[in-house]
């Protein structure tokens, strides 16, 4: 029915997605991770992207990289399905140094940008509804 594959850029940042997949299972939503540089891995990305192309059920991609972020657009330029990215920032000078790296995608790289991951996955929940209601938000 429909499940979120968080892709990171580093193993640096499992504390962010520790916190990603808290809140998954705690909604109980399917889930699957992969650790992925942009940078140093672009052709097992680009295969990843491929093979998640053609899953038959819905597929939200969340990434999780900081600095120059080109996880986050390499993934929303050549995925067929929604991707959202959730740097994680270790405080607010990482945030306010970094967050253009992410929110500033050029055409036709259409990444979404939340920088809470409960925000993320309440994003990715309502994505997920459109096509079954298993993902209907029903805790506010």
């Amino acid at each position: 029915g429909g499940f979120v594959q968080t892709i990171a850029g580093s193993e640096v940042d499992d504390w962010h997605i520790e916190k990603l997949q808290g809140e998954m299972d705690a909604k109980n939503i399917p889930y699957a991770h992969l650790v992925c540089s942009a940078h140093k891995r672009t052709h097992e990305l680009l295969e990843f992207i491929d093979e998640l192309n053609r899953s038959i059920e819905p597929v939200v991609m969340i990434t999780v990289a900081g600095g120059s972020d080109a996880l986050s657009g390499v993934v929303a330029h050549h995925a067929r399905w929604p991707v959202i990215a959730c740097p994680p920032y270790k405080d607010e000078v990482s945030y306010a140094l970094n967050v253009h790296s992410t929110i500033q995608m050029p055409s036709l790289v259409p990444a979404l940008y939340c920088k809470r991951p409960g925000n993320a996955i309440q994003a990715a929940e309502r994505i997920l509804s459109g096509n079954n209601p298993k993902f209907v938000e029903s805790r506010r």
